[in-house]
């Protein structure tokens, strides 16, 4: 895909670039976040969201979803440590498998190839499955085989109390670091005790102190000829699952998975609230109370007004004019105490005897001659004086409007008295009338219930009202009636309370129910709103997952194809690009191939050589991937069913891998071997050989230095040879065997001790020439003075001066015998390493 298609909505775009320079780890997060930030139909909150699934924020995904993550199910154990670099120095196996008494391979810890020969049954096999076990603590044919009596017979019959593994690893920044499994006489295949050693510390038997079991599933640096086939016989969706867990890719699919499960976690609200109302409305059916009717209606609306629903739960709300407000009222229904009626009663009483004593017959004549004098005064003051009109006796003068003045005097102090004694029992009786209001509407309301006492006190009330309290007697009937309405009232409201008190107590329970209910609501309602950016932020990802995995599988898959593209040799097939596609359990990898320039699948078109080199070419990427922490790769038996081209193409793809890595390849096939040979591929070539009594034995059968020099040798005692060709080509050879058994014993002396490479790498490069190389490795620095070394050794001079000098001016001496003298030299420097 061009980079240039970048900014196209929705478009994926990666910088894998080739597949040498390319670093398939790189940042998963930048790539999926460059591609959602194109997305028109991800809002600001879903792409936030992905970062945050993608980076572990479990704040940030609190905050936009709403719920907290679930916790993760895989605990990291606390003992494991972070992964290191190491490559292997050693294999030490006794009584396992092929191999009795204790025997030894020893591997050169620094990037290169060495083959490992030797025939079926000689034991090869069994340093390859002893690394296996040392590192994985189990075995691919173990896991595989379904055969018992083959998994019993992993104990050597030679040797079979004694049984162990140890494997010698230079493991970077620490040094010599040996792992092992130790099997007791009794104990069986999987009941080893597995521990790991580094200098100077104790044995480690947990779990995993190099801190390797995830990078092992991730870059398995070990591939058995069992293990080769299966890679593709296991099926699209297994290689599947091994090439997303080896890019990086497994967090893409726990993104899906977490979105996913996020979208569940938004939807459940929604459904908990479903069913909670549904469970609630059957409830509120039942009841017979008004609220619940009230309740009902309100949640079954379409829109549902929360708040009211809320307020009706707690009581906040006026409830509507039913029986329940009635009894609260009925309840609450209160009289004046009957003792303040007794007193205003025993007030009339006392005004009334006041005023009856200043009233009757003498008062009232008392009145009207008030009323006649007042009345005469005024005559005589309009008529002046004369005799009387009424009588016509007496004269009516000023002297008789004096007297009579007088007496009017006298009189007003009598009525006003009377008036006053009037005044006070009619305020008597006003007291006594507004003492009892009108009856409350709640003692006419109908209430469905059996409350006799409401009518005792409706009627009592009545009664109360209805006395005539002017008459003699009225007062104290009032008294009487009113004894028995407060006696009536009390009655009523211990019933009204009572009867109030037990539709509380049934209506609690839906009350509790109702305001869970509007809190399940509310929350069905934020989750509803987070729901729209999940669902959002999930499907896309679901749309594009496979895209994003297909950029980040781009690298894996193109040095695939250069790999192929070395193996195939004369192969017609073409393997084309290599895709995932698919999710679940339709998950698979798609091989596609071009067969002649036709279309086709890859599986179904190439015979069972091709099929091996097509594993190969998947296994390998990913073995060999920048960030895996194993400068190691192990296969075992790849050469079967491969025709000479393909061998010949093998052996160019392992030289190139040894630039970088530690390749060690176990064949019973000598096609290989003989194929470094030929090809002139810097390679050690190890032969094993098994004999009487399972006693294994492993000799170097090509050491690069010795055989510079065997080619040197042959050239010296070739006696067609042009003598000029052997003056000039002697020297050459002879000085790369001394810089290869030197690069030999300084890498590997600096691996041991947890040097990194490029450190190792960057200190060879500083010694520019042979004289240097060698002062390197006996005196770990390129400008050590080698005079004293070499004068003690009578043939070291003539050595030094064949690999110096002679190599540039050519040879000035005898060839056989400076081929000899640079051969000794050759065993003293290692030696001397040792």
């Amino acid at each position: 895909m061009d980079n240039d298609a970048k900014g196209t909505p929705g478009k994926i775009t990666s910088n894998a670039g080739d597949v040498h320079g390319a670093d398939v780890s790189h940042d998963l997060v930048d790539t999926v976040m460059e591609a959602a930030a194109d997305a028109p139909d991800l809002d600001e909150d879903a792409r936030l969201l992905l970062l945050s699934v993608f980076t572990n924020d479990d704040e940030m995904q609190a905050e936009l979803t709403g719920t907290a993550p679930e916790p993760k199910t895989k605990a990291v154990s606390a003992s494991t440590a972070a992964p290191v670099g190491a490559f292997l120095k050693s294999v030490t196996v006794t009584g396992f498998r092929g191999v009795g008494v204790q025997a030894r391979l020893d591997l050169h810890p620094a990037p290169g190839v060495t083959v490992v020969a030797g025939r079926n049954g000689s034991g090869k096999s069994t340093f390859s499955e002893a690394v296996e076990v040392a590192l994985t603590r189990t075995s691919y044919r173990w896991s595989n085989k379904k055969n018992a009596a083959w998994r019993a017979g992993w104990r050597n019959l030679h040797q079979a109390d004694s049984c162990g593994i140890k494997v010698e690893l230079a493991e970077q920044h620490a040094g010599l670091t040996t792992i092992g499994v130790d099997w007791t006489a009794d104990s069986e295949l999987d009941g080893g005790t597995f521990w790991t050693q580094r200098p100077g510390e104790r044995r480690d038997t947990a779990t995993d102190p190099l801190g390797w079991a995830a990078p092992l599933e991730l870059y398995r640096p070990l591939l058995s000829y069992d293990e080769l086939g299966g890679i593709l016989e296991a099926g699209p969706s297994k290689l599947y699952d091994k090439l997303s867990t080896v890019l990086g890719l497994g967090p893409i699919a726990d993104a899906v998975d977490q979105l996913d499960d996020m979208t569940k976690a938004t939807a459940a609200p929604r459904r908990e609230a479903t069913k909670m109302v549904s469970q609630l409305l059957a409830g509120l059916d039942a009841s017979q109370d008004a609220r619940a009717a009230e309740a009902h209606k309100l949640l079954k609306a379409r829109k549902r007004d929360l708040d009211a629903i809320a307020q009706l739960a707690t009581g906040v709300s006026t409830a509507p004019a039913d029986d329940l407000a009635a009894l609260r009222a009925l309840a609450a229904l209160t009289v004046p105490p009957v003792d303040d009626v007794r007193a205003l009663v025993e007030k009339c009483a006392q005004t009334r005897h006041a005023l009856a004593e200043l009233s009757g017959t003498a008062a009232e004549a008392l009145v009207r001659r008030t009323a006649l004098l007042n009345h005469a005064l005024d005559h005589v003051a309009v008529t002046g004086a004369g005799p009387c009109p009424l009588c016509g006796v007496g004269t009516l003068d000023d002297a008789w409007a004096g007297e009579a003045r007088d007496e009017v005097a006298q009189l007003k102090l009598q009525t006003e008295a009377l008036e006053k004694a009037d005044a006070a029992y009619q305020a008597a009786l006003r007291q006594l009338r507004s003492i009892l209001p009108i009856a409350p509407p709640a003692l006419e309301a109908d209430v469905d219930c059996d409350l006799p006492s409401k009518e005792q006190a409706a009627d009592a009330w009545r009664a109360v009202r209805d006395v005539d309290v002017t008459t003699a007697s009225g007062p104290q009937e009032y008294l009487d009636a009113y004894t028995t309405l407060a006696a009536n009232v009390a009655e009523l409201r211990q019933a009204a309370e009572a009867e109030r008190q037990r539709r509380e107590d049934l209506w609690a329970p839906l009350a509790s129910s109702l305001a869970e209910v509007v809190g399940a609501l509310r929350r069905a309602d934020d989750a509803d709103r987070r729901g729209v950016t999940v669902k959002a932020a999930a499907s896309w990802l679901k749309e594009h997952a496979n895209q994003l995995r297909n950029e980040r599988l781009r690298p894996i898959s193109d040095h695939a194809q250069q790999i192929w593209a070395e193996l195939r040799q004369e192969s017609n097939v073409d393997l084309g690009p290599i895709e995932v596609a698919g999710t679940n359990t339709r998950r698979r990898v798609e091989l596609s191939a071009e067969v002649d320039g036709h279309e086709t699948g890859a599986l179904t078109v190439m015979s069972q050589g091709e099929l091996h080199a097509l594993a190969l070419a998947l296994f390998l990427p990913r073995a060999t991937l920048p960030v895996s922490p194993f400068r190691f790769v192990v296969v075992d038996d790849p050469v079967q069913a491969m025709d000479p081209a393909k061998v010949d193409g093998l052996a160019r793809v392992l030289e190139r891998l040894g630039r970088t890595h530690q390749v060690v390849v176990f064949t019973h096939d000598n096609r290989l071997p003989e194929a470094i040979r030929c090809l002139g591929i810097d390679a050690r070539i190890l032969e094993v050989h098994r004999a009487e009594g399972s006693k294994v034995e492993v000799v170097n059968a090509s050491d690069p230095a010795q055989r510079y020099l065997s080619d040197a040798h042959a050239v010296a005692r070739d006696p067609g040879a042009d003598a000029e060709v052997r003056r000039r080509i002697i020297p050459v050879l002879c000085r790369l065997a001394v810089e290869n058994a030197c690069r030999e014993l300084f890498t590997a002396r600096r691996y041991a001790h947890g040097i990194g490479r490029d450190d190792v790498e960057a200190a060879w490069d500083q010694a520019r020439t042979t004289r240097q190389r060698v002062a390197l490795v006996l005196h770990d620095d390129p400008a050590a003075d080698l005079r004293p070394w070499i004068a003690r050794g009578s043939r070291r001079n003539g050595a030094m001066q064949v690999i110096g000098r002679d190599s540039h001016h050519g040879l000035e001496r005898d060839a056989v015998g400076a081929v000899g003298d640079v051969r000794l030299l050759v065993d003293d420097l290692r030696s001397e390493a040792k």
